[in-house]
């Protein structure tokens, strides 16, 4: 049983040694016979399917806004773009970019450091906020 397994196997897990399902073989006929019934019933409803092509046109739109608008940069319009952008951004999440850069200018930060900023921003949301913000910058919606 996974509860059991799990405390027994702590160190491992943490490790990154445990190479084993924590569900036994019995159990696992449940588990597959769950996965197959979500599938056929619930995963592949309109709705649903709906949800996840919405889902993932938000998620797309979103990241091409932040990692386009903090990467470009080199022009003025662009740096304009990205302040606007970038005051959106928690400060929390800009102050640790800061501190792992060493640099508050995030014009002197590597590439790799605005686009993480991008995905942590962009990866804590919640859903309605998400839509609401790709609403915005979309221009589908003022408020």
């Amino acid at each position: 049983m996974a509860q059991r397994e799990f405390p027994e196997n702590l160190d491992e897990i943490e490790n990154g040694t445990y190479y084993f399902e924590l569900i036994t073989r019995e159990e696992a006929g449940i588990g597959r016979s769950l996965r197959s019934f979500c599938e056929e019933n619930i995963y592949k409803t309109r709705e649903i399917q709906s949800l996840e092509l919405t889902g993932e046109r938000v998620i797309t739109g979103l990241l091409n806004h932040f990692v386009k608008g903090l990467m470009d940069i080199g022009t003025k319009s662009g740096r304009q773009k990205a302040d606007k952008l970038l005051s959106l951004v928690s400060n929390g999440l800009k102050i640790i970019t800061q501190l792992e850069m060493h640099e508050e200018d995030y014009k002197k930060w590597n590439a790799y450091a605005r686009i993480r900023l991008a995905v942590d921003y962009i990866s804590g949301m919640t859903d309605s906020f998400a839509l609401n913000l790709y609403r915005r910058l979309e221009g589908m919606r003022i408020r």
